[in-house]
């Protein structure tokens, strides 16, 4: 189970980061950033994951319309950013992935609370080999200093 919540966690961080500069790169300050994830599976209420993920984003990451690079990509799944759109300071989001052994589809919500914070909420659904995925994870994340090199 701890692999798994390392993985989703990653997509968090994947998706939560990698959506389209006009999205908030001129929000994000780079520096070292702190993302809390919390996941909770519909089949599973009483089971819940917390993993906490650090990545230093550097003023150079936002190069090709991204806020860092993305996470490399898996090779058994194609993903795609579908249904963008911002108003504000909150962007939403639909991506979805497919491959030879499944198909998920996740629904996201980002909010910028400021230059050194943003909230999210991802809700993921789909099967990947005969494992329904149903999850929600709350995602917090917060600049908490330079990076260190």
């Amino acid at each position: 189970m701890k692999y798994l919540v390392l993985k989703m966690g990653m997509a968090v961080l994947s998706i939560a980061v990698a959506v389209p500069a006009m999205a908030a790169a001129h929000v994000m300050k780079p520096g070292l950033w702190t993302l809390t994830v919390n996941m909770k599976m519909a089949r599973h209420p009483r089971l819940q994951a917390e993993s906490v993920l650090k990545r230093c984003i550097k003023p150079e990451d936002r190069k090709n319309g991204r806020f860092i690079p993305e996470f490399p990509k898996r090779p058994d799944m194609n993903c795609s950013l579908k249904n963008f759109s911002r108003n504000g300071n909150t962007a939403t989001y639909t991506r979805v992935c497919t491959g030879p052994r499944g198909n998920t589809t996740s629904e996201g919500k980002l909010t910028f609370n400021s230059s050194t914070s943003f909230d999210a909420e991802i809700h993921t659904t789909g099967l990947i080999g005969i494992r329904h995925i149903d999850t929600t994870r709350t995602v917090h994340a917060k600049r908490v200093g330079d990076c260190s090199d």
